[in-house]
């Protein structure tokens, strides 16, 4: 049972691993090339909002695993005491939608960037890939929390409150 969602965010984890240190390396590897050898990386700034970029869509499945969702501290206690599992049902739903709309629109602007061909200002990368990697990353967050796959060791409680 969840055997597709845990593995799709094992994967997350991963990605998003890879991602923030390949952003330590280069901004370690430009620090140290513009300060001591006077010879910057060329588009590290271009790379490295990139790499943010896939970290973040990669730490959307993460955080719906883990129920690490944004709260307000002043206002869930009262909420919790008068509608735990309503509120726990909004935000799931709210959830699944936000991630099934950022997926989607991430995905149509694949398309046209592919369509028409378009690449990044410094780089001359083609903006399609990776503009298709944070969408496939977005889908992996909503199918993780269609699924209502929780982490073991989800700081809110049991799977079966979501």
């Amino acid at each position: 049972m969840n055997v597709l969602p845990r593995y799709l965010v094992v994967l997350s984890r991963g990605v998003a691993a890879i991602a923030l240190f390949a952003m330590m390396v280069l901004t370690f590897v430009d620090v140290i090339g513009r300060y001591a050898f006077n010879a910057p990386v060329f588009g590290v700034a271009e790379m490295i909002q990139f790499l943010l970029a896939i970290s973040i869509f990669a730490a959307m499945s993460l955080a719906s695993a883990n129920r690490g969702h944004i709260t307000v501290d002043v206002l869930e206690p009262a909420l919790d005491r008068v509608a735990r599992r309503p509120r726990r049902l909004f935000v799931r739903a709210l959830s699944i939608l936000t991630f099934a709309l950022i997926a989607a629109q991430l995905g149509e602007l694949a398309y046209e960037a592919w369509r028409t061909d378009r690449t990044t200002i410094v780089l001359d990368w083609p903006l399609a890939g990776i503009l298709c990697a944070c969408a496939l990353l977005a889908l992996v967050a909503f199918v993780v929390e269609l699924s209502g796959y929780r982490e073991p060791d989800a700081a809110d409680g049991p799977p079966e409150d979501a």
